[in-house]
């Protein structure tokens, strides 16, 4: 493989450096300080150069810790896995409670699932509709046959 590089001239690209807890952590702090901005969906007071803005501001703050020179879109898609992974989390541990016992008890979540859990706990993009029904359950059918009249 190696000689297959040489050969063709190409070189291989570096990865650059995993996220690190205090990187997660500064994108975690500066996203809960500027959800309102992050969440909102576009209007007069919310416009895309704001989002943009925010998201290469906490870019900045997170470059600062000179770990790796990340851009505002890998730390976009940062904080949106992070933000699922506190959501498969919610969900699981949801699921779990509502089972009849056995089994082990599930792996605690982490300080930073819990904190974003914390933020988006209510919000029904997160954790569902309170009282909704599940779309893959059954439904029975009504009888018209029993209805006087028919």
């Amino acid at each position: 493989m190696a000689a297959e590089l040489e050969i063709t001239g190409e070189l291989k690209r570096n990865r650059k450096a995993n996220f690190t807890s205090s990187e997660c952590t500064i994108i975690l702090e500066e996203a809960e300080k500027h959800l309102d901005i992050i969440k909102s969906k576009f209007s007069t007071v919310i416009t895309n150069k704001k989002k943009k803005e925010t998201w290469k501001d906490i870019t900045s703050k997170v470059n600062a810790l000179g770990v790796s020179e990340r851009t505002p879109e890998e730390i976009k898609d940062k904080w949106r896995a992070m933000v699922s992974t506190a959501k498969k989390k919610h969900n699981k541990v949801a699921k779990t409670r509502k089972e009849t016992g056995g089994g082990k008890k599930p792996a605690s979540p982490t300080p930073t699932t819990i904190k974003i859990i914390d933020l988006f706990g209510e919000d029904p993009s997160f954790s569902g509709i309170s009282g909704g029904l599940e779309s893959s359950s059954s439904f029975s059918t009504l009888d018209l046959s029993d209805v006087a009249g028919i």
